[in-house]
C-alpha cells in the first residue's frame, strides 16, 4: 500500500502573494533545489513584482536553460501558492536581457592565461627538441603581446608598473598577481612571480616575452635574461641548448660550452659527481688538507661558490639521521660565524634549513677566501651543498663537512599569493604586540598585504596600539616609492587611493550600559507614569511591527488608568511568536493600524514619563514607528544615554503646523514632542543585586508579584506596573526621590567594570578623531580600569568616545557570539547587534575547539559551527549590518603554526598542539571557506563588505608628526634670563665675545626650534634636587651645551679651556699657556692667581662643540640625562606633577618582549615535554619566530611622560 500526503493551508488573510513570498522565499527555494537546478537559479535570481491586476510576475534572464524551464517552474510555483497555500494567484513569466556573471572577466582571464602557458611551454619544448638551434625565435613576442597580458595595457613600454603588477591591478606594489591592487587597470603587464619568479622588469607581457631579462626562475633559474634559443652560450643569456648543465641554466640534454671546455649535460665540470674515496674522512673531524688546501672555487660556473660543480638530487635535512656518509642537501643560509684558527686559516660555520630541519655546515678556507665566501653566503640566500653527514666533537652534533662544493639554487619554498581579482581586507590581525598569541611582525603583516594587491590592512592587537608605529614606518617606505613612481610617470599621488594601513584594536568590552533612565529631567518619584508593554512580530524595529500595546498610568502610587488594543500589524504573524504570545492572525485582523493607534496611545502618554522592562526595546519600536508615520516624538536630547538603536529613530522632523502627540508634556519650539523613559531591568539589577536573572517573570516571582498571561501586553504592563511601584519604595528607603538621583545610584563604577565579564570587540578609527578616541579608550583601560590582565573597556566610556570609531562583533570571544551560543533571548540578541556597526564570521576551522569543549555544550559538530555563521548573516541581514569574513590572523603562513604551538605550550595550554587555521588567507581562500553561504553570499561578505569598511576609512597617520613638546609659559625667556645671569655672575658685566657668541648661538637654535621648555623642566627639577640637599649628575652630550652649564644643568663648561677670576672678572681665553691646553681639559691648566687682584683663578672649560649636542643644524631633539639619587628619584617624578598639573604626566612604558635566550627555552622544553629531539641549530631556528613576541608592559624606572 502507498500512503501519499498532500499539504494543504489555511492562510489567514494577511497572507497575500507578496507576503508569503517575503516569507517564506528560502523555503521555496530550498523546494526548487530538488527539482532542478536550473528552476532554482532561475527562481534565485529573477525579479518578482506584483501587478495591480493581481498575480506574480517573474522577470527571468533570457538564457536557454531559463526558457526550457519555464513551464516547469510556473508549474511548480502554482502548485505550491495555490493548490497548497490556497492563494488564488497565477504566475506569468517575462525576460529580461541576461546580465553578465561577475566570475566572467576573471574566468576568461584565467583561461587565457592558461592558454599563454600552453602555449610558452610546447615553443620551449620544441627549442628543447632542437637542442638550442633557436628555433623558438627571439622572445615569444606573440604569446603576450608586448607587455598586454590577456589583453591589458602596456603602460610603462612592458612589463607592468612595477616588477610585477598582473592581471587587472595597477602595478602598484612589487610583485603583486593577477589583480595588483584597487583593480584600477586591468592586465596592466605582468611579473607573475615578483621580484624571484619571471623576474627583472617584464614577465609574462614584457616587451619581448621573455626577453630582455624575464626567465622561469628569476636569478639563479635561467639566468641573465636567457630565452629559449636566443643567444649562444651563458654568457649571452641562451637557455636551450647552450647553458652549463641542469641546475644553471642549461639545456634540458643539451652539451655546454664554457671556453671549449664541453661535459655532457648532467656531468659535473670536475670530476664526477657523486665520487667518494675510501678514506676521505675520518669520524669525529674534519679532512685535515682537505677544504683549506686548496682554491676556493675550482668551477667555471657563476652559482658555484665554494669547490667543484655537483649535480646529484638533494635529499630532505630531516632524513639526516647520522652519519650517513656523503649527502646533498639544500636550504636557506640562516646566519654564518667564522673563527681564525692556526696557520692562516679560518673555520666557516653557516646554518642551513629546509624547513623540515636545519644542520649546521662547516668547512676550512684559507684568510684570504674568507670575505668572498662569507659574502656570497649571505642570510637568505639559498644554496646545495655536498658534504659528509659526521658527529662534530666539538659541538657533539651532526654537522656537514669535508665538503665538495657549494652552489647557489633557486628559492625551492611555495610562494602563496592571492590571485583574485577582486582582492578582500583582512580586518582583524594580531602582531607580536598581542600578549603572548601573535607571532608575526606588524612589518611583515604590512608588506604581505601590500605584495598580494589588498587595499588595506588592519592592525588589531589585543587591548594595545603598540604594534601601530612598525606597521607605518613600513608604510611610509611604501608611500615614498609610490610618489617617486608617480613623478617619474606625470601621476598625481592620491594617498587616499593608496594602499592604507587601518589603526585599530581588539578590546576586552565590558557592558555596563545600565540605562535606568533615558532623557532624565529630574522628575519625582511620586509624578505620573504610563507603564507600557508591547508585543511585536520580531526583534527589528526596522523590519517588524507592533501587534498589541498594552498600558497602564500611574499617580500617587496607585494604577489610574489602562489602555490595551491590538494592532494589524498587515504581515502574517510568525508562528514562533504565535507560540509565544498566544496571538494569531485571526486576532488581529480587524484590529486597527498602527497609524490609527499609535497616536492614540502618545495622547494616553500626555504629561507623563514612560516605564518598560527592558525599556530600550519597546521605546525602540515606538521611536521608529513615530519616525515612519511622522510623529514628532523624540527622546528628551539633554541626555547621552540614548540607546544606540533608538538614537537614529528618534530624529524626526515637526509636522507643518508644528502639531504634536502623545508622550510626555514637555515640548520644544519646534513643537517636537520630548519624553523621558525609564527601564525597569536598571532599577532591579541595581536594587537586586544577588538576582540571577532580570526578566521579567523572575523579578515578579523575587518581588512576590503575580503574572498571568504572560506576554500579553496589557498584563504584562500590569505587573510591570506594580514592581515598578515596589521599586520606588526600596528606591526611597536608601533616599532616592527623583530620576536624577536614581540614575547617579545606577553609574558604574570601575570596581564594578572590573569584576563584570569582557568580551572581544574590534575597534577600528576611521579618521584622526576616531584615533585621538580610540587612544583615549586605550589610555582609560589601563589606567583605570585594568584588572585580571586585561585592560577593560566599558560600553559607557565607548558610548563617549564613539565618534570616528567603527565597531566590529569580533571573533567567539565576542558579545554577539557568546550570546547565541548561551542560547540567549532574541530580545537581548537584538540589543546586542543594534551596539555594533557591523558583524563578523570566521572560517569554521577558527572554533572547531569548541566541538571537543566541555563548556560549549550547544556545539557538538561542525555543522553547528556553520549554523552559527548563518545565524549571524541572518542577523546582518534583519537589523542592516554588513557582515564580514576575517581570518583572526596571528601568523602568516600555515606552517608559522608551529611559533604559536610553542608559545601555548609554554604558557600551559592544553591544546596547544591543535593550532586553529589563523593564517592570513587569500580571497580564494576565504570565499571557499564560506561557499556554504553560497557564492553570492560568500563573495558579498568576503569582499564587498571587507571594502566597504575599508573605503570608510580615512589613511592616517598613528602618531603627529609635530613634537608636541609640553608647555611651560615664557620658557625661552626665563632661559635666557637665567643663561645671561649667570653668565654675568662668573664672566663679569662685559661677556667675553667668545662667551655671548656661543650663548646667542645656542639660545637661537634651542628657542626657535622649541627645546626651550625641555631646558626649563630639566632646571627645574634639578635646581629643586639641590634645594633639597641632594646634588644631580648629568651625562652623556649634554655637556656641550654652554646654555646648559648656564641653566644649571650640568657642571660641564664646553668653552675652550680658559681661566677666570670671581673677584674682578678676570678671563684669558687667549694667552700662549691657555691655547696650549686647545683640545684638553681646562683643569688640567697650572695654577694661577689673578694678575689684577691677586685672587686665585678657576680652571674651566673642555672645548666641547655644540653640534655634538644638537647636530650641525641645531635641529636635534635634545636629549638631558641626569642622574638623580636613588632615595630622592620618586620625589623628582613627584616634582613633574607639580610642574605641569595632575594628569598631565605619567611614567614611560616598556615593551618586555621574549629575548633571544627565552625564546630558546621555550622551544627546548616544548621538544623535550614531548619527548622529542631536535639538533641545536633547528631549536635555534624555531627561536627566531619566537623570540619579539610580547610578554607584558612595564614602567621605565626613571622616564616620565608629559602631556
Amino acid at each position: 500500500m502507498t500512503v501519499r500526503i498532500f499539504e494543504r493551508f489555511e492562510l489567514s488573510s494577511q497572507y497575500t502573494p507578496e507576503n508569503l513570498m517575503e516569507a517564506y522565499r528560502e523555503s521555496i527555494l530550498a523546494e526548487l533545489l530538488g527539482y532542478s537546478h536550473v528552476e532554482y537559479n532561475a527562481f534565485r535570481t529573477a525579479e518578482i513584482s506584483y501587478p495591480e491586476s493581481g498575480g506574480i510576475l517573474l522577470t527571468l534572464e533570457d538564457t536557454i536553460p531559463n526558457r526550457g524551464k519555464e513551464v516547469e517552474l510556473v508549474r511548480v510555483l502554482e502548485k505550491i501558492l495555490v493548490e497548497r497555500c490556497g492563494l488564488s494567484t497565477g504566475v506569468t513569466v517575462s525576460y529580461r536581457e541576461a546580465s553578465p556573471r561577475r566570475y566572467t572577466g576573471e574566468d576568461e582571464l584565467k583561461i587565457q592565461m592558461r592558454v599563454n602557458e600552453i602555449c610558452l611551454r610546447a615553443k620551449l619544448e620544441t627549442a628543447y627538441a632542437d637542442n638550442g638551434s633557436g628555433q623558438a625565435g627571439g622572445g615569444e613576442s606573440s604569446a603576450w603581446d608586448n607587455g598586454k597580458a590577456a589583453g591589458g595595457k602596456d603602460r610603462n613600454g612592458g612589463g607592468g608598473r612595477s616588477n610585477g603588477a598582473g592581471y587587472g591591478g595597477k602595478g602598484r606594489n612589487s610583485g603583486a598577481e593577477y589583480g595588483g591592487w584597487n583593480n584600477k587597470a586591468a592586465q596592466a603587464g605582468a611579473a607573475t612571480a615578483g621580484t624571484g619568479g619571471w623576474n627583472n622588469g617584464a614577465a609574462s607581457g614584457g616587451d619581448n616575452g621573455w626577453s630582455n631579462g624575464a626567465a622561469p626562475g628569476g636569478d639563479n633559474g635561467w639566468s641573465n635574461g636567457a630565452v629559449p634559443g636566443a643567444g649562444n652560450g651563458r654568457e649571452s643569456g641562451a637557455v636551450s641548448g647552450a647553458g652549463r648543465g641542469q641546475d644553471t641554466g642549461g639545456a634540458f640534454g643539451g652539451n655546454s660550452s664554457h671556453g671549449g671546455t664541453t661535459h655532457p649535460a648532467g656531468e659535473a665540470g670536475f670530476g664526477r659527481s657523486g665520487s667518494f674515496r675510501r678514506g676521505d674522512f675520518k669520524r669525529g673531524e674534519f679532512r685535515r688538507n682537505g677544504d683549506y688546501g686548496r682554491t676556493l672555487k675550482q668551477s667555471d660556473d657563476p652559482d658555484v661558490l665554494y669547490g667543484r660543480d655537483f649535480d646529484e638530487e638533494a635529499i630532505p635535512i630531516e632524513d639526516i639521521i647520522g652519519e650517513m656518509g656523503e649527502v646533498t642537501i639544500r636550504g636557506k643560509v640562516l646566519k654564518t660565524d667564522s673563527r681564525q684558527i692556526r696557520n692562516e686559516r679560518t673555520i666557516v660555520m653557516f646554518d642551513v634549513t629546509d624547513f623540515t630541519d636545519t644542520m649546521t655546515v662547516k668547512l676550512f678556507v684559507k684568510n684570504e677566501f674568507v670575505k668572498e665566501l662569507l659574502d656570497s653566503l649571505k642570510t637568505g640566500t639559498f644554496v646545495k651543498i655536498k658534504g659528509v653527514a659526521t658527529l662534530d666533537k666539538f659541538d657533539h652534533e651532526l654537522t656537514i663537512g669535508s665538503l665538495t662544493g657549494i652552489r647557489k639554487t633557486a628559492d625551492f619554498t611555495t610562494v602563496r599569493r592571492d590571485r583574485a581579482l577582486h582582492k578582500r581586507v583582512e580586518l582583524h590581525c594580531h602582531t607580536k604586540m598581542s600578549d603572548f598569541d601573535g607571532v608575526s611582525e606588524a612589518k611583515d603583516i604590512v608588506k604581505r598585504a601590500y605584495k598580494w594587491g589588498h587595499r588595506a590592512i588592519a592592525i588589531t592587537d589585543h587591548g594595545v596600539v603598540q604594534g601601530f608605529t612598525d606597521a607605518f614606518h613600513v608604510w611610509q617606505d611604501l608611500w615614498k616609492a609610490e610618489k617617486e613612481r608617480c613623478k617619474e610617470s606625470g601621476e598625481t599621488p592620491d594617498r587616499q587611493d593608496f594602499f592604507k594601513i587601518i589603526y585599530g584594536v581588539e578590546a576586552y568590552l565590558v557592558d555596563d550600559l545600565k540605562e535606568i533612565v533615558t532623557g532624565d529631567r529630574g522628575q519625582s518619584l511620586d509624578a505620573d507614569y504610563v507603564v507600557f508593554d508591547i508585543e511585536t512580530t520580531g526583534f527589528s524595529p526596522v523590519n517588524n511591527r507592533i501587534i498589541e500595546i498594552g498600558a497602564v498610568k500611574v499617580s500617587g502610587g496607585k494604577v489610574t488608568d489602562r489602555f490595551s488594543t491590538f494592532v494589524n500589524p498587515q504581515v502574517p504573524i510568525p508562528f514562533e511568536i504565535e507560540k509565544l504570545t498566544g496571538i494569531r492572525d485571526d486576532m488581529v485582523t480587524d484590529a486597527p493600524l498602527i497609524e490609527e493607534v499609535l497616536p492614540k496611545f502618545l495622547d494616553f502618554c500626555e504629561g507623563c514619563a514612560l516605564v518598560a522592562h527592558n525599556a530600550g526595546f519597546d521605546m525602540s519600536f515606538i521611536l521608529e514607528n513615530a519616525r515612519r508615520l511622522g510623529i514628532p516624538f523624540t527622546v528628551y536630547a539633554g541626555t547621552d544615554d540614548a540607546p544606540e538603536h533608538a538614537a537614529e529613530a528618534a530624529s524626526v522632523e515637526s509636522t507643518e503646523d508644528g502639531s504634536r502627540s502623545g508622550g510626555e508634556a514637555e515640548h520644544t519650539g519646534r513643537g517636537v514632542t520630548e519624553c523621558t523613559y525609564v527601564d525597569t531591568v536598571g532599577i532591579s539589577r541595581v536594587l537586586l543585586p544577588d538576582q540571577a536573572k532580570h526578566t521579567l517573570d523572575a523579578v515578579a516571582k523575587k518581588l512576590n508579584i503575580s503574572l498571568e498571561n504572560h506576554h500579553r501586553a496589557v498584563d504584562d504592563a500590569e505587573c510591570t506596573a506594580w514592581i515598578f511601584l515596589k521599586l520606588i519604595q526600596m528606591l526611597k528607603d536608601r533616599e532616592i526621590y527623583n530620576l536624577t538621583q536614581l540614575n547617579a545610584l545606577g553609574a558604574a563604577s570601575a570596581d564594578l567594570v572590573k569584576k563584570l565579564p569582557t568580551y572581544h570587540a574590534i575597534i577600528l578609527a576611521k579618521n584622526d578623531l576616531g584615533r585621538i578616541n580610540l587612544y583615549k579608550l586605550v589610555t582609560e583601560s589601563h589606567l583605570t580600569y585594568y584588572a585580571g590582565r586585561h585592560p577593560r573597556i566599558p560600553k559607557s566610556l565607548v558610548m563617549k568616545y564613539r565618534d570616528g570609531l567603527i565597531l566590529g562583533s569580533a571573533c567567539e570571544a565576542g558579545e554577539l557570539y557568546r550570546a547565541l551560543l548561551d542560547e540567549q533571548s532574541e530580545m537581548q540578541i537584538a540589543r546586542i547587534v543594534n551596539f555594533y556597526d557591523y558583524l563578523e564570521i570566521q572560517p569554521s576551522g577558527n572554533n572547531q575547539f569548541m566541538i571537543a569543549s566541555d563548556r560549549v555544550r550547544s556545539v557538538q559538530s561542525m555543522e553547528d559551527i556553520l549554523n552559527i555563521n548563518r545565524r549571524i548573516v541572518k542577523l546582518g541581514e534583519q537589523f542592516h549590518k554588513p557582515v564580514v569574513g576575517t581570518c583572526d590572523v596571528h601568523f602568516l603562513d600555515p606552517e608559522d603554526e608551529v611559533y604559536r604551538r610553542i608559545i601555548m605550550a609554554g604558557r600551559g595550554f592544553e591544546d596547544a598542539d591543535e593550532q586553529a587555521p589563523l593564517f592570513l588567507h587569500t580571497t580564494d581562500e576565504m570565499l571557499e571557506e564560506f561557499d556554504y553561504l553560497g557564492s553570492d553570499k560568500a563573495f558579498e561578505i568576503v569582499v564587498t563588505n571587507t571594502n566597504k569598511i575599508a573605503d570608510m576609512i580615512e589613511s592616517i597617520d598613528p602618531v603627529r608628526p609635530d613634537k608636541c613638546a609640553p608647555v611651560i609659559a615664557d620658557s625661552d625667556k626665563t632661559l635666557t634670563k637665567i643663561c645671561y645671569d649667570r653668565a654675568h655672575e662668573i664672566y663679569g658685566p662685559e661677556l667675553p665675545e667668545i662667551v655671548e657668541k656661543r650663548l646667542e648661538k645656542e639660545l637661537h637654535s634651542i628657542i626657535t626650534n622649541g627645546f626651550a621648555v625641555m631646558y626649563i623642566i630639566a632646571q627645574k627639577l634639578v635646581w629643586k634636587s639641590v634645594e633639597d640637599g641632594y646634588l644631580v649628575g648629568s651625562r652623556g652630550s649634554v655637556g656641550s651645551s654652554f646654555v646648559a652649564t648656564m641653566a644649571g644643568i650640568t657642571e660641564i663648561n664646553p668653552l675652550s679651556p680658559h681661566y677666570y677670576c670671581s673677584e674682578c672678572h678676570y678671563v684669558d681665553f687667549d694667552s700662549e699657556e691657555v691655547k696650549a691646553y686647545a683640545g684638553k681639559a681646562g683643569v688640567d691648566m697650572p695654577d694661577r692667581t689673578c694678575p689684577n687682584c691677586g685672587a686665585p683663578l678657576h680652571k674651566d672649560g673642555f672645548d666641547i662643540p655644540f653640534e655634538t649636542f644638537l647636530g650641525f643644524k641645531g635641529d636635534k631633539e635634545p636629549d638631558i640625562d641626569l642622574n638623580f639619587s636613588g632615595e630622592y628619584q620618586s620625589k623628582a617624578h613627584k616634582y613633574t606633577e607639580v610642574i605641569f598639573g595632575a594628569g598631565q604626566t605619567y611614567r614611560a612604558g616598556t615593551i618586555a618582549t621574549l629575548a633571544d635566550k627565552t625564546a630558546f627555552g621555550y622551544v627546548k622544553n616544548y621538544f623535550e615535554e614531548r619527548g622529542k629531539h631536535r639538533r641545536k641549530s633547528e631549536m635555534e631556528r624555531l627561536a627566531m619566530g619566537v623570540a619579539g613576541v610580547r610578554r607584558s608592559t612595564g614602567q621605565h624606572p626613571g622616564g616620565i611622560v608629559v602631556l
